[in-house]
């Protein structure tokens, strides 16, 4: 997972790319909502521990599946930042509170789903 720098990590929302359908969602007492699919480059294959490029992993493979979400096709002609991989969200904070703060083991409650 370090690979993919993620600043929040959820498990439990009952399958592989649940992320993929969450429009909005509440971490401890803060909202926030779906911004963007994230599109990954080639940084992910490499080692954060070496900082050196060890396989084409894990991008080979997310590319061989994750480059068309929900019927949103990649079409020929794109720029290649189109092409590229999906793997996990980008979320916005909707509403805050002043002095709001999200830590490990707050709960998560997925408020609304994508309907597609």
């Amino acid at each position: 997972m370090d690979r993919f720098r993620p600043t929040v990590v959820v498990s439990g929302l009952g399958g592989p790319y649940e992320e993929d359908r969450i429009e909005t969602v509440e971490i401890g007492n803060v909202k926030y909502r779906l911004m963007e699919r994230k599109t990954r480059c080639s940084l992910i294959t490499v080692n954060p521990k070496t900082g050196k490029i060890d396989s084409n992993e894990p991008y080979r493979t997310l590319a061989s599946y994750r480059r068309a979400l929900h019927g949103w096709e990649v079409k020929s002609g794109q720029s290649n930042f189109s092409k590229r991989p999906f793997f996990g969200v980008k979320l916005a904070p909707s509403c805050t509170l002043k002095g709001s703060s999200i830590q490990v083991g707050d709960p998560v409650r997925i408020t609304q789903f994508l309907h597609r």
